[in-house]
């Protein structure tokens, strides 16, 4: 992944936490926990589990279309999706199109061959996540 690359993830991430930014989005403005203000060098999403922690969480407060949406980061990778069922595990009746409509996932050794640790697994998962969100496409 260049830099570039990396950079647009980590910014994609905290403008889907709605970190306040400058208007050209090159530095941003973080909640207490992560210090102050934050250039694109200095977010690190990619390399501090805590950091993308309070993403996970955040996607994991999030529905679509009534929808609850899961990130879960096994011993395999990360993936997104939307739970088709609700907290009794009863299905969702008349929605079922939308169940996969979201479905992201990142393994350890992908369908590339690619290998990632898990913490890339889980950052590159949750960085397309909040493209699409920024988007509004969730």
């Amino acid at each position: 992944m260049t830099q570039e690359e990396m950079q647009e993830r980590n910014k994609q991430i905290a403008l889907m936490l709605t970190w306040d930014s400058n208007e050209s989005q090159t530095e941003f403005y973080p909640p207490y926990q992560f210090g102050g203000v934050k250039d694109l060098d200095d977010l690190m999403f990619n390399l501090n589990w805590n950091w993308l922690m309070e993403a996970v969480e955040f996607i994991s407060k999030q529905a679509h279309k009534g929808f609850p949406i899961n990130c879960i980061i096994s011993n395999t990778g990360c993936a997104i999706n939307i739970n088709p069922t609700n907290v009794m595990g009863d299905k969702f009746e008349g929605k079922t199109e939308i169940v996969n409509t979201l479905n992201i996932n990142y393994h350890i050794v992908d369908e590339k061959e690619k290998d990632f640790t898990r913490q890339e697994a889980v950052f590159i998962a949750v960085s397309d996540f909040a493209k699409l969100y920024n988007n509004k496409e969730i």
